[in-house]
């Protein structure tokens, strides 16, 4: 091969390294992920975290896990032909326990951060003193979400500006994904928390790979979700309490505040991000890592924004131009493609399987870059996907052998036809 050619592959497979890498970022970019995602991801998370322990928990001193899911109300439900006709029950959580947690809160609001992850539904005679003591603590917001239409459903209490969307994408019936930024308008809850809790601000992005700027620094808006803490954390590594248990110990027989009761609560609120919410009953979400409650995958996507999981750093982009540029030049460096070196070597194989030709090929690229995705993981926390580059290069590569085929049809025609001028002029 002459150094001019080399030097015209060198470039082709640059460019084709540039598009493969557009590729990856609007693979990114989406809430979605192809099937081989989700096996890929859990694999290899449960190598690096479960059977290497290569994972770094969060300091438990940090978080506090405030559990709702024993502290129910019966919330009356009227016949919507028929006001005032109650035809059932259906049970919320208790707001007047709410507002007795709340109230010892007010007195001394030394949380880092607070989430009543609850969802509040219809109308309780308790929902006056609750929006005032919401609307009063600082660094407390609520969780909301959106209905069926992509419109947000928002509690009817006026708690507008205090409200957080806690939507979690589902992916194959999982949540594996996570959204930080809704409708180009919307934050999400954990974003929020990172922008108080590090005084860091976030900035839109206009990009259609979907990149934001949280202080200047690009970040996807969309990132598979790795679990630092996960569901056999709660309660062992990091503090649970439930919020019944820890009034009975703060009010006394005639609904009274203990004040010296009440500041044992405080020191365990005390600069600490605090998550109110379901963690045992209803807000249960099928995970890579099993069941997990709603309040634990809300507080994992906040530490993956502490953790920079979604960051783009020029060192993952010049990794991935240098492995992607050489794949390129090995493919475009072969007149054939890779699929016929494949069979030629094994064509006892071919004879027994005549589709080895086809799938053997892809094959070998699905594990080339699933390899690519685990060290990228490994190294960057951050997974870029494997079928949908593996079939791009596969059609890459017979797509060039296509042309090479024609190029060399031609060539033997024009050979045979300059042959054949020569003896007839003969």
């Amino acid at each position: 091969m002459t150094i001019k050619k080399k030097i015209i592959i060198g470039i082709a497979s640059f460019v084709n390294a540039i598009i493969m890498l557009l590729i990856t970022f609007l693979l990114l970019s989406t809430p979605y992920a192809l099937p081989d995602e989700y096996l890929l991801v859990q694999a290899s998370a449960v190598t690096k975290n479960l059977i290497f322990g290569l994972e770094k928990k969060p300091d438990s001193s940090r978080f506090l896990f405030v559990n709702v899911s024993k502290d129910k109300a019966l919330l009356d439900i009227e016949d919507p032909d028929v006001p005032g006709y109650v035809v059932g029950n259906e049970a919320i959580t208790d707001r007047s326990k709410l507002v007795k947690f709340l109230e010892l809160i007010i007195q001394k609001p030394e949380h880092k951060f607070m989430v009543l992850d609850i969802d509040f539904k219809g109308k309780t005679e308790h929902d006056s003193a609750l929006a005032v003591l919401i609307n009063k603590i600082p660094r407390l917001h609520v969780s909301y979400h959106r209905d069926e239409k992509d419109k947000p459903d928002y509690p009817e209490m006026p708690i507008k500006k205090k409200l957080t969307l806690s939507d979690i994408e589902v992916v194959w019936k999982q949540r594996f994904k996570f959204k930080i930024f809704f409708n180009d308008s919307i934050k999400s809850t954990p974003l929020v928390m990172y922008e108080t809790v590090h005084k860091k601000k976030f900035k839109k992005g206009y990009s259609p790979l979907g990149i934001h700027y949280i202080d200047k620094q690009p970040i996807f808006n969309n990132f598979i979700l790795d679990y630092r803490i996960r569901r056999m954390d709660y309660g062992t590594r990091y503090p649970k309490i439930y919020l019944g248990e820890s009034l009975r110990s703060s009010v006394d027989s005639t609904g009274e505040i203990s004040l010296e009761a009440a500041d044992v609560l405080m020191t365990q609120v005390k600069n600490r991000i605090v998550f109110v919410g379901d963690f045992e009953d209803r807000d249960i979400h099928d995970t890579i890592y099993g069941e997990i409650p709603g309040p634990i995958i809300l507080i994992n996507a906040f530490l993956a924004l502490e953790y920079g999981d979604n960051k783009i750093y020029i060192s993952l982009i010049l990794f991935l131009l240098i492995v992607y540029t050489t794949i390129s030049y090995l493919v475009l460096s072969r007149k054939y493609a890779w699929k016929y070196y494949f069979t030629k070597k094994i064509k006892r194989w071919k004879e027994e399987n005549p589709k080895i030709e086809m799938y053997g090929g892809v094959a070998v690229y699905i594990i080339l870059f699933s390899s690519i995705s685990i060290i990228s993981f490994f190294i960057y926390d951050l997974h870029v996907g494997g079928l949908a580059l593996a079939f791009y290069i596969f059609v890459f590569d017979y797509i060039k052998t296509w042309i090479n085929k024609i190029i060399e049809k031609r060539s033997i025609k024009t050979f045979v036809k300059d042959e054949y001028m020569g003896k007839s002029e003969l």
